[in-house]
């Protein structure tokens, strides 16, 4: 099963927030492949966004490998974060 997030104010990081850039085109993420996945509350503030919660993806990328991303959001896009999280605690 496929969730698709949203691109409108939500950034992204591959490498632990280190660069942390906003999504071009939607994301759709594959429930099937998700090893865990985390919640959280953050503040980041790097100029041009400020950025209020994260959701932590650990995916199954090759069998035995796994990746993660982690998705940040603004305070106006905490609607997209809380309809995320709704789906994925099913």
């Amino acid at each position: 099963m496929f969730i698709k997030i949203n691109a409108k104010h939500v950034a992204f990081s591959e490498d632990a927030g280190k660069s942390i850039q906003l999504l071009e085109n939607s994301y759709y993420l594959n429930l099937n492949k998700l090893i865990q996945i985390d919640f959280q509350d953050c503040f980041i503030d790097n100029n041009s966004i400020k950025l209020e919660h994260l959701i932590k993806l650990y995916v199954l990328v090759d069998e035995g490998v796994w990746n993660f991303m982690t998705l940040y959001f603004t305070k106006s896009n905490y609607k997209e974060f809380q309809r995320i999280k709704k789906i994925v605690k099913k």
